[in-house]
């Protein structure tokens, strides 16, 4: 949904027009069950368009330029899957960004984004919830659980901190698996991102 917003004439002709705000605004009703909120920052990093079902903190005329998100997708012009995640009003969220590049000169233009309360994105993907069944952990790259059905009171610590291991009695099958599953992940994301340069 991102990629076709960013490449989408609106937004690669003005993203300060009323057509890229009810294009937003139709992409955002259509993916709400899944996401928060929609927003557009541009060139500068400033917000142009913000949508959100609840009062958000996501204004539209904010600097986003301190964000590590938006650093790192200015950056690497590619899109950008947050890390850590941010708490807010007791909901764990992550942020998607994309890059907005004119596709005839390929000049940065800005960015699309949204953010994604973790725990219901990662339930469609399989239970994040009961404890007595399989369930699913989703940590970010550096070890921080984004969800774990275990308890919410893990949902932003990293796994490898003093708090979680006091919670695992220092387990260390549970150690050496998570050790594990995360230097796979950041090999393939390595193996991944040296395939799209090529």
């Amino acid at each position: 949904m991102l990629d076709g917003l960013a490449n989408f004439f609106y937004l690669q002709d003005d993203l300060y027009s009323d057509n890229t705000k009810k294009l937003v605004e139709e992409k955002y009703n259509q993916f709400t069950p899944v996401i928060n909120r929609l927003f557009v920052l541009d060139k500068n990093d400033i917000v142009t368009t913000s949508l959100s079902s609840r009062r958000s903190d996501i204004f539209v005329r904010t600097d986003y330029s301190f964000r590590d998100w938006v650093k790192e997708t200015r950056s690497s012009l590619t899109p950008v899957f947050s890390g850590g995640g941010f708490e807010r009003q007791g909901i764990y969220r992550i942020f998607i960004s994309f890059p907005i590049i004119n596709r005839q000169t390929q000049e940065f233009l800005g960015i699309v984004g949204t953010s994604i309360p973790s725990e219901s994105f990662f339930a469609h993907y399989g239970n994040v919830e009961h404890v007595h069944s399989n369930f699913l952990i989703a940590y970010d790259k550096g070890g921080t659980m984004l969800t774990n059905g275990i308890s919410k009171s893990l949902f932003g610590q990293n796994f490898f901190g003093d708090y979680t291991q006091r919670f695992i009695n220092h387990n260390t099958i549970l150690i050496n698996l998570t050790h594990n599953l995360l230097d796979g992940i950041l090999a393939l994301r390595s193996m991944i991102m040296d395939k799209a340069k090529d």
